[in-house]
């Protein structure tokens, strides 16, 4: 492929605990991890768990679930 037919992406996490909860439970990634080249046969995956705000473990769900 011509290198002017190519594109790139940045990305980047980011997440707010807000004024209310004392812990933020999200969670955030990319799969795989270390591969960003765009134009292997693979995917890339991007994906954002939100925690479960009041209950216990949300935390841990959100991180499992990532």
């Amino acid at each position: 492929m011509p290198d002017k037919d190519k594109f790139s992406i940045e990305y980047f996490g980011a997440s707010d605990i807000g004024l209310i909860r004392s812990e933020n439970q999200d969670s955030f990634g990319k799969f795989p991890v270390d591969d960003l080249n765009l134009y292997s046969s693979k995917f890339q995956l991007f994906f954002f768990a939100d925690g479960m705000g009041v209950h216990k473990g949300g935390k841990q769900a959100s991180t499992i679930s990532v």
